[in-house]
This record gives structure tokens, sequence and C-alpha cells, in this order.
């Protein structure tokens, strides 16, 4: 145990994080998380580290990874040599960018931020599902319709209630006009035996909406999980103006989507991270969709395997051993 402090230590130095501190979870800011579905940190980066991480979005949509290891998805591709940003392409996102950029690495596999993750979902231990580096560009960047990340993280795993959890940290200063998070108040809580049975992607799909119907989902879903007497004045979309460097985390079930980034100048770029509990199975009936179903190997087809969702944390510390998948990845990093 001792080895393993160490080298969590060792390897953490080279960023130093101001992730949550215990006291900054405090008691209601738990009970607010269940009741509206998310709850904002203040300054979970500071400006110095969203500056390089703005620095290391633009090397890794040029294709520059620290580990000549590509992500896993890659979204539209490079940006031109020129350094110039193509207005056919307003939207970018790069998937499990900590297998690609050392950075990245060290913010999405932080002990600290998954003792905080443990600590607001009373999870005795975190995995990292995945990471993505979202950026919507100037006078363009498109919308995202509302969605809920169950439909395509924790309805693939067992068990499936309040499994996964969701941070999103704007890397620039984020309100209505370049696209910031919205939510739909407590919609975590609407009737949950009408989507905790949705099982595919395709009911989670966020793509195609424009500006005046990115929020048609959320009125679609009150409707359904309610009854039709119900009116879509009853729903609260909420959404708040966001510094760099702070950070909204969200449930799985609550919905949220945002607005285009109708600013000229102003880009929104976001790390976003997704988490789960450490000790889940995938379903098997139906299999996982694509985008989880590719990590499902023959030899057990449950396991969630440390090369693919690394252990990022664990209270009693009994599985975070030096030869883990984070500590692994971080390790390499530091002796490079």
């Amino acid at each position: 145990l001792n080895l393993m402090v160490k080298l969590i230590l060792s390897i953490s130095s080279f960023f130093i994080l101001p992730i949550i501190s215990s006291s900054k979870i405090s008691s209601s800011s738990r009970r607010a998380f269940f009741r509206d579905g998310y709850i904002l940190i203040d300054e979970l980066l500071s400006e110095n580290e969203c500056d390089e991480l703005r620095k290391e979005f633009f090397k890794l949509f040029q294709g520059d990874f620290d580990t000549h290891i590509y992500p896993d998805e890659w979204y539209p591709g490079r940006i031109s040599s020129s350094n110039s940003i193509t207005k056919d392409t307003p939207v970018r996102e790069i998937v499990n960018a900590w297998k690609s950029s050392n950075l990245v690495a060290a913010i999405a596999l932080s002990p600290r931020l998954g003792r905080s993750v443990c600590e607001l979902m009373g999870w005795s231990g975190v995995r990292l599902a995945q990471d993505d580096c979202v950026w919507k560009l100037p006078d363009g960047g498109g919308p995202v319709a509302f969605h809920r990340d169950a439909n395509y993280i924790s309805n693939q795993f067992l068990p499936r209630d309040d499994n996964s959890v969701t941070i999103w940290i704007p890397l620039d200063y984020a309100d209505q006009t370049n696209g910031v998070l919205e939510y739909a108040l407590g919609s975590h809580r609407w009737c949950k035996n009408y989507f905790k049975n949705e099982h595919s992607v395709d009911d989670a799909s966020f793509h195609g909406a424009d500006a005046n119907s990115y929020r048609n989902a959320a009125l679609i879903e009150k409707k359904k999980s309610y009854s039709s007497q119900d009116k879509e004045d009853q729903i609260v979309f909420s959404s708040i103006s966001i510094k760099a460097g702070s950070a909204l985390i969200h449930h799985q079930d609550v919905l949220h989507g945002s607005p285009p980034n109708i600013h000229p100048t102003r880009h929104r770029r976001a790390l976003v991270l997704h988490y789960i509990r450490h000790d889940l199975r995938f379903r098997t009936h139906p299999i996982p969709d694509y985008i989880y179903g590719r990590y499902v190997l023959h030899s057990d087809p449950q396991r969630l395997f440390d090369d693919f969702f690394p252990l990022v944390f664990s209270i009693d510390g009994k599985h975070l051993i030096p030869t883990s998948a984070a500590s692994r990845r971080l390790q390499w990093r530091n002796q490079r």
C-alpha cells in the first residue's frame, strides 16, 4: 500500500490539480445533486490549467498525440496545417483522449477527483468510463439535443441505477451565447420505469437538432413519463453562466443539452468526464451497444477490464494496485 501511495504521489506531481476537497462535497451539495440532477463546483481548475488544456485541445485535433496512440473516436478530423478552422465542421469531438494525451490523463485519472465522485455518489470505488473533448466553434457550433447519458452509458451495465456520473468542465467562459449546458431540472426523477427500459444508444441520439428544436426531447419525454395532461410549461430549464475551470456534475438520468454557439468570436471548449461504479458488469440481454460493446471480450463477456475502464479510486485502497491501468498510464508519462 505504501508503494502504491508513493507511486500516485509521484505521478501526480507533474500536474498539480486543485481537485475538489472532501469539504466541497457537502451534505447539502449531495442533497441538491439528487434533488435537481446537477450541482456546480467552482474553480475545479485554475485559469493557467485551462489555458494548458486549450493548447492541448489544439494539439489533439491536429493529430499530435503524446503517446502516439489514437483516441477511440475523433470527429471531424484534423485542424488544417495552416491552423485554420473550417466552417463546414463547426463541432469537434475526441473520445478517450486519456489514451493519447498526458494532460487529459492526469485529470481524468486523478485519484482525488475519483475520491470526490465516490463521496458524492456513495460508491466504494470508481472507474473512468470515457472522456470527451468537445469544441464548439464560434458562429455556428451546433446545438446538442437534450438527452440522458444513461442511455449510452448506464444502461449498458448492471446494476443500472445510479451507476454513472458526468463532470462537465468548460475551458472557456460559457453562457447562453456560446452554448452553455442546460438541464431539465429534476428530470432524473421522472417516471424511471419509462426511461430505464430504453436499451439502445439510438434512444439517446443528440445529433440533428437546431436552435429551435434542441429542447424537444425533454418536452416529449415529460409527456411520455407522466400523462398527456401534463403541460410543457411544467418543465423548468435551468442554465447558469460558468467560468472556465469550474464544473457541472450531473446525474446519469437528468435530461440535458445545449444551444448553438452564436457568438462571432468566442469558442466553447469543454472536457467531459464520465465515471462509473467500479464493481459493474456488462449486461447480457440485450448485449451492450456498439459504443461499449467493443470492449466486451469473449473470455469473460461481463467483465470490465482495467485496460479499457481504468480504476481511478477505491475507498479501501485494496483495488488500487501499482499495476492498474491508471497507474501504469501515468507512470509511463512520468518516466518520459
